[in-house]
């Protein structure tokens, strides 16, 4: 199974990769298109690989994305850049998606230990984490508080425990909400 998942994989995004350099090589694309056709590809090379090798989609963006910024002759800046912008979007919606199932009666119901406990990761555990990360770093402190405000938190935990809750939640155990 696994040897289908990476085969699959590597021979559609090497295929997505060499293809869509030679678009961009070549200038094929009008430099405003540029973006919506590369995020196209890659979903399109994301839902192939899935159909023709379960789970493989993920293997086949990663190798297209490996390869088309080794390629000589790509210019890839403008694409990076419209891919930060899509990772701010699409992690902000994440979170908005992930909090909305929360109900509100929940944080009610017992608000001075959710405060505590928010106050507690917000003012001691996120800023003692970044200071043991950046430890040797050349870092101001100003640029150090301002990353323990600021930096990415956890969105990967918090939407695998939401995947996770729903699953469990689909098999009938109780209380599978609350891993959320």
């Amino acid at each position: 199974m696994g040897v289908l998942i990476f085969g699959v994989g590597i021979v559609l995004g090497a295929a997505a990769a060499f293809g869509l350099a030679v678009m961009l090589r070549r200038h094929l694309l009008p430099d405003y298109l540029r973006n919506v056709t590369v995020l196209a590809v890659v979903l399109l090379t994301f839902s192939m690989s899935n159909a023709l090798g379960h789970e493989s989609g993920l293997v086949a963006v990663t190798v297209m994305g490996i390869l088309l910024a080794n390629l000589e002759g790509v210019n890839t800046e403008d694409i990076l850049d419209f891919k930060e912008s899509l990772t701010v979007l699409l992690t902000s919606v994440l979170f908005i998606v992930l909090a909305a199932p929360i109900p509100l009666v929940g944080l009610r119901a017992d608000w001075l230990s959710v405060a505590t406990l928010l106050g507690f990761i917000l003012f001691v555990a996120r800023p003692l984490s970044v200071l043991a990360a950046t430890l040797g770093s050349p870092l101001s402190w100003a640029e150090r508080a301002v990353l323990s405000w600021i930096a990415p938190r956890g969105i990967v935990a918090a939407a695998v425990s939401a995947l996770f809750a729903l699953q469990l939640d689909g098999t009938g155990l109780k209380g599978a909400e609350s891993l959320v």
